[in-house]
């Protein structure tokens, strides 16, 4: 059996809560017989590490300590590509550096075939492409099909990249360049399975041989809805089965309708609630620890309370943001001049 990973993205933001999904997911997938571990890039937020809300050693230690145990201590194998996140381009050392010396941690920085003999006699054969600062990624994957090793039972592509046509946070379609494939392109392959980072929502292609892994965890509400968790695949029987954890919380976003009762907010969850096409007060939602309300300001609308504190405005125009901003910071002088210059300003 083999374990999948995609998308952990180790960051100061959340450091506890990923901890514990992280923990969790490598001891369900110990649990589950597996002895050989992929990470399929973006393993940490940022190529620099930490951005100032926990020490850069906190984050190391989170993805490195469990390793240790899975590697060192049940003896299994970890291979690890790195994503865009993990490297800034293609001259710096990229922040994987600070996991390199663990005993059975592989750290595949150049496209490569890798086998594996299972228990079961499966000759596994996995092609390792991680990101790379090019253009396409098929002329690199085309390489590798060419190199495949002779004898294997089962092959998987396992990348970091990007898949024209693809869904990408909330309702978007991929349509960059920057070291992507097209899906007619990934059909005329032979490999039995894809294992791809970099989007976060699970996803198949047309033909059933997977794709997007989908990430350990949702990182913010642009996410609510998906489920979070890892693959695991039995090359024996070429069926992948997704294994959702819930250590880290869930988030969802309830609509809220005027002259409606206010949403319930689902325990144990990061819930926003929005309001459809009118303003709320505090009056009309009073603060709740873990709930934040987005007001839904239109354009023509040019004051408005924020509270609680930890409310978001979604404002349609610059220039109501802008009136919204100076009362809420009681601004009494005439405001031509500040809108005048607002004009000018591209956002």
């Amino acid at each position: 059996m083999i374990a999948v990973f995609a998308d952990i993205h180790a960051r100061d933001k959340d450091l506890p809560e990923f901890s514990r999904q992280f923990r969790t997911a490598l001891t369900g997938a110990v649990d589950r017989g597996c002895k050989n571990f992929i990470l399929a890039g973006d393993v940490f937020d940022f190529p620099n590490i930490s951005t100032g809300g926990a020490s850069v050693g906190d984050i190391i230690n989170a993805i490195k300590a469990p390793l240790i145990d899975i590697a060192k201590g049940h003896f299994c194998r970890v291979f690890i590509i790195p994503g865009q996140h993990d490297k800034e381009n293609e001259t710096n050392r990229d922040a994987l550096t600070s996991l390199e010396g663990i005993p059975n941690v592989e750290i595949i920085r150049e496209p490569k075939w890798v086998c594996i003999n299972l228990p079961s006699g499966i000759s596994m054969g996995i092609a390792f492409l991680p990101w790379l600062y090019k253009e396409s990624a098929w002329p690199d994957i085309k390489a590798l099909s060419e190199l495949k090793p002779p004898g294997l039972s089962r092959t998987a592509l396992c990348s970091h990249l990007r898949v024209q046509g693809a869904r990408m946070n909330g309702d978007r379609v991929c349509n960059r360049e920057s070291f992507s494939v097209s899906e007619e392109q990934l059909k005329t392959t032979t490999f039995d399975r894809f294992w791809f980072g970099d989007f976060h929502e699970r996803q198949n292609t047309a033909d059933n041989r997977g794709m997007y892994v989908g990430a350990l965890r949702q990182m913010d509400y642009g996410h609510a809805g998906e489920p979070q968790g890892f693959e695991i695949y039995d090359p024996a029987t070429n069926t992948a089965e997704f294994v959702e954890i819930n250590s880290a919380p869930r988030h969802e976003v309830l609509d809220w309708i005027k002259g409606d009762p206010r949403p319930t907010p689902t325990p144990g969850f990061n819930t926003r609630i929005k309001t459809i096409d009118w303003v709320a007060t505090d009056e009309d939602s009073p603060a709740e620890p873990g709930v934040e309300v987005t007001y839904k300001v239109k354009a023509e609308h040019t004051t408005a309370r924020i509270s609680p504190e930890e409310a978001v405005a979604i404002v349609d125009d610059k220039h109501a943001l802008l009136d919204l901003f100076l009362d809420n910071e009681n601004y009494t002088e005439d405001r031509t001049a500040l809108h005048e210059t607002l004009k000018t300003v591209a956002v």
